[in-house]
C-alpha cells in the first residue's frame, strides 16, 4: 500500500497552471473520507489525520461519517506513544467494509461535483488528481 502522507488530499489539477486548483477548497469530511480510502484496512487516527490536513477532532468526523451519512466505520483502541515518552491511547478508523466503501466513494463523488471536480472511481484514490469539468 502506498503511504498516505505521500498524496495531496485537495486534488484538483488545473491543466493550463499545472497547479491544484477547484472551485471552493475540499470540505473537511471529504479529507477525512479520502483519507479513509487511501488508508484501507490499515486505517488512520487523530496523529495521522492531524499530519495529513490538522484534524482536530478525529471521532466527531467519524461519528458525522456514521451517523449522518450511514457509512459502517470499525474502531479500536491502539496505544500512543507522545512526545514525552509517555503512552496514551487512540482509535484507530477504517472503512468497515466493502459497502462502506462504496458509499463513501458515492457521498465523495456527491460533495466533489458540487465543487466542480470529476468522480473518483472506486479503487482508483491514488491515481488523483482528476481534472475539473
Amino acid at each position: 500500500m502506498e503511504d498516505l502522507i505521500t498524496h495531496d488530499l485537495d486534488d484538483s489539477y488545473c491543466s493550463v497552471t499545472g497547479k491544484m486548483i477547484a472551485k471552493r477548497p475540499s470540505l473537511k469530511i471529504e479529507l477525512t473520507g479520502l483519507a479513509l480510502l487511501r488508508a484501507g484496512s490499515k486505517g488512520v487516527n487523530q496523529p495521522e489525520l492531524h499530519n495529513l490536513y490538522g484534524e482536530s477532532c478525529c471521532h466527531t468526523s467519524m461519528s458525522i461519517l456514521q451517523n449522518k451519512h450511514g457509512i459502517s466505520i470499525s474502531r479500536r483502541s491502539e496505544p500512543w506513544k507522545h512526545r514525552h515518552g509517555g503512552t496514551t491511547h487512540f482509535n484507530r478508523y477504517w472503512l468497515a467494509d466493502d459497502f462502506a466503501e462504496l458509499k463513501m466513494v458515492s457521498l465523495l463523488n456527491s460533495l466533489r461535483t458540487k465543487r466542480g471536480m470529476a468522480n473518483i472511481i472506486v479503487g482508483e484514490y491514488f491515481k488523483l488528481p482528476n481534472k475539473p469539468f
